[in-house]
């Protein structure tokens, strides 16, 4: 969470602060806002392209399209776990 990183108090991102509230298709708008908002800030080597939270059997995952800025290569990701089972 954004504060707990010493030496780096504004580091992080909000996510840890929407635990715990109900799942909803506001949260899943707060949860892509918010990692979108960290990636762009804290990773400049890539430009996110496309972030979907959805709700599975698992829990909340995301998928998500990244462009390396550098080569322009496009990286996706189907499964990102953000919260739930293994």
């Amino acid at each position: 969470p954004i504060g707990s990183r010493i030496q780096r108090r504004e580091y992080g991102s909000l996510i840890p602060m929407l635990i715990d509230r109900p799942i909803s298709r506001t949260l899943m708008l707060q949860l892509a806002a918010c990692a979108v908002t960290a990636i762009n800030r804290w990773e400049p080597r890539v430009q996110i392209t496309q972030f979907k939270p959805q709700l599975t059997e698992r829990g909340i995952t995301a998928s998500y399209v990244v462009r390396y800025r550098k080569n322009n290569q496009e990286i996706r990701n189907e499964q990102l776990l953000l919260g739930g089972k293994q």
